[in-house]
Formats: structure tokens, C-alpha cells, sequence
């Protein structure tokens, strides 16, 4: 009976600690990822290199995929007396093929916001809400995350480096 109940405590005991491990993976983290830009097609002819921010919100749903959200801020420098500014908002997911290495989509709006210097006529400046699909890759380097993404909004497209690194998690 000592060793029933003895392999019946290790078993409830090893199977404590493997739930326990198990709800350790599923924590949601949210991340800060500084972005670097490059305009490509009818964006590159009117905006010059964008940087800018977005917060992320990473939250595991299963052992290799994990929920994501995301606002931002980017702007674009100068070019042909234009300039160019977005606030991103995104929700998408990531799959985990191997350990380390993703892939991904995200879908949402890109608020674009420019300005044009016309000169004779002073400055002009419009705004417009945009549907947005950014397909991306990553890889993470320990607590750092690199992501490559291309981001179509609308008729606005530009290619996308991050780097995200947690500062939140639960």
C-alpha cells in the first residue's frame, strides 16, 4: 500500500510540475519593437525612410502559435516637399516552425496622415484610414525578436525591420 501511495504522490507531483511548466509557456508579454521603413511602389515616389515604434501584445493560444496585437507610430521622412506619417493597429498570429524561427500575418488599419508644402499655396494635408495585410518572418535571438514584414495598405506599401524586446509580461 506505502508503494501505491508513493507512485501515486510522484505521479500527481511530476504531473504538478508539468502543468506548472506548461502554464509558464502560456504568458502574455507585451513588447516594444522600434521600426525602420523603406517605401516601395507608389509610397517611394512621395516618402522618403520611415521610423517609428509599435507596442505588441503576444499572448501563446497553442504550443506553436501565438495571438498578436499591435499599435503603432511611423513616420516618413521628407521627400518632394511631402511628408508622410501612419498609426498601425494590427491583430494577427504567428506560427512557431521551428524553435526560434516564425512566420506570420497581421490585418488591420493604417491611419495615414501627410502633409504637401505646395509652396504658392501653402500646405495641404489629408488624412484617410487604410485596410492593411502584413505578411512577416522572424527569429528570436533569446528575449529579442528580429521581424521582417511587408506591409500592404491599400495602395501604400513599404517594406518593415523590427526589433521587439519585452518589457511586460504575466
Amino acid at each position: 500500500m506505502k508503494r501505491i501511495l508513493t507512485a501515486v504522490m510522484i505521479t500527481c507531483l511530476a504531473a504538478t510540475v508539468a502543468f506548472a511548466q506548461q502554464e509558464e509557456q502560456k504568458q502574455l508579454t507585451v513588447d516594444v519593437a522600434p521600426m525602420l521603413s523603406v517605401p516601395v511602389g507608389d509610397l517611394s515616389d512621395v516618402a522618403g525612410l520611415g521610423f517609428g515604434a509599435e507596442v505588441i501584445v503576444n499572448y501563446p493560444v497553442m504550443d506553436k502559435l501565438v495571438a498578436t496585437g499591435a499599435i503603432g507610430y511611423l513616420y516618413h521622412l521628407e521627400k518632394n516637399n511631402a511628408t508622410y506619417s501612419a498609426i498601425p493597429i494590427m491583430v494577427g498570429a504567428k506560427y512557431y516552425f521551428v524553435p526560434g524561427v516564425f512566420a506570420g500575418a497581421e490585418l488591420g488599419i493604417h491611419r495615414w496622415s501627410w502633409e504637401v508644402d505646395t509652396g504658392f499655396f501653402g500646405t495641404v494635408s489629408s488624412s484617410s484610414n487604410e485596410l492593411t495585410i502584413t505578411p512577416q518572418i522572424g527569429y528570436e535571438l533569446g528575449k529579442f525578436a528580429v521581424t521582417g514584414q511587408y506591409v500592404i495598405s491599400g495602395d501604400l506599401s513599404y517594406v518593415a525591420a523590427r526589433v521587439s524586446f519585452p518589457v511586460w509580461s504575466k
